[in-house]
């Protein structure tokens, strides 16, 4: 492979202290909320040996294992690399789809913030999953992080610009701040977290065909979505999640904040780095039980932040915000009363990549990007794409909903979405 001149330090962007903000919240003992997953089905089996020498050869990989976080001035803003380390390589023998062993993998900062399983399943066939600290790098970088081992190119870095500290910047940036202030005004519901001091992770997945796929879609028109399924897709799970789920203030509205990416469409980089803005949804109780028009109260506000540049105003206020401290940056988060803001959080997961259909000479059989769960609110609703097929994923904590209550849950998701009898 080709050797190319590795940066000496990369700051954080002001995504990336947003969530350096949330590891100041307290987590009980069992609750990772740190760690995201990228899931490979492969059509036959990957040769370890020759993996685990693809990797150790690959500077980026060997880069990305050696990152730690370092101050810049009083604050952490930046990874630096320490010596070069080996990616860490696992191999299971398991038919489990996601093995327990790797869901409840909780990558710590200051240990490698990347690890591989190779699993290999009785039939013949294999899945890769790549692990990853949230810090790092979101889905649509880890995405690209693949197919650059897959052989495409892809950028690894952006070059960042200062800050720059004008009256315009600084007037949208508190145009960003008093809308989150105004919108999430009041008494919310919010998740009830009462239980014991360790508690374990909970996820449950179901798919949807592409029969179910188109359903969901003819669903959304007719509850009168104007701009795709997004919409649609958040009020259902807030009708799911108030049914549900055990709630604090449960006759009060939902806030819940929705990441959006700020790459542009095709973009092949950069890998590191969360690139995310987000768009803010107030979503009414007494709305909640009218779909028709809970989708149009969402479409209007997702409308009105669009025409008062919201997710740009945003951007610079988290762009203001690296400079801070995450102590102090955190205590800004939080709600009145010191508990988080959101109700809980929906994430669309960026759709697999076409260009990547085969791994190692495999053929991709089907791939899921999982995003991580925060112990603060505790709950996160994502989709994954792959072709036609669409992941339905239930994150949470077994103090929260049980096994069987999360496959309860989903299973009312997703007869909501298609419109099951």
């Amino acid at each position: 492979m080709k050797s190319e001149i590795l940066p000496s330090s990369l700051a954080l962007t002001g995504s990336d202290k947003f969530m350096l903000a949330l590891e100041q919240h307290p987590r009980p003992q069992g609750a990772a909320g740190n760690t995201c997953h990228y899931i490979l089905e492969l059509d036959g089996i990957i040769d370890a040996e020759t993996f685990k020498e693809h990797l150790l050869h690959d500077p980026w990989i060997t880069y990305l294992s050696s990152l730690q976080l370092a101050r810049k001035g009083r604050h952490l803003n930046q990874w630096i690399p320490t010596s070069p380390k080996s990616p860490i390589v696992r191999i299971l023998e398991n038919d489990t789809f996601f093995p327990l062993e790797i869901s409840s993998l909780n990558l710590e900062l200051g240990h490698p913030l990347l690890n591989f399983h190779l699993i290999q399943r009785s039939k013949g066939q294999s899945a890769l999953v790549l692990s990853w600290h949230h810090l790092l790098m979101d889905g649509y970088g880890a995405s690209l992080l693949l197919r650059h081992i897959s052989g495409e190119r892809c950028t690894l870095f952006e070059k960042r610009l200062k800050t720059p500290v004008n009256r315009r910047h600084f007037r949208s940036a508190r145009k960003a701040k008093r809308y989150i202030d105004s919108s999430s005004r009041g008494n919310l519901a919010s998740i009830d977290h009462a239980g014991p001091q360790q508690i374990h992770a909970v996820l449950g997945l179901v798919e949807l065909n592409k029969e179910e796929g188109e359903r969901m879609k003819k669903a959304a028109e007719k509850a009168n979505a104007r701009f795709g399924t997004g919409n649609f897709v958040l009020a259902i799970a807030a009708q799911i999640v108030r049914k549900h789920t055990p709630l604090i203030n449960a006759g009060e509205d939902f806030w819940v904040p929705v990441p959006q990416d700020k790459r542009k469409k095709g973009a092949i980089g950069p890998v590191v780095g969360n690139q995310l803005s987000f768009l803010f949804y107030r979503i009414r109780d007494n709305k909640t039980e009218n779909t028709e028009e809970l989708v149009t109260d969402l479409d209007q506000q997702m409308l009105h932040q669009i025409k008062e540049h919201i997710p740009s105003s945003y951007g610079h206020l988290m762009n203001y915000l690296r400079r801070a401290g995450s102590k102090w940056y955190y205590r800004r988060l939080k709600g009145p009363n010191g508990a988080s803001l959101t109700s809980f959080l929906l994430t669309h997961a960026p759709e697999h990549p076409t260009s990547l259909d085969r791994f190692f000479g495999l053929r991709i059989l089907n791939a899921v990007n999982i995003p991580p769960n925060s112990p603060s609110p505790g709950l996160t609703v994502s989709l994954s794409t792959f072709g036609d097929r669409r992941h339905l994923i239930l994150q949470t904590y077994d103090h929260i909903l049980n096994e069987e209550q999360v496959k309860a849950f989903l299973t009312d998701f997703k007869n909501k979405l298609v419109q099951a009898e």
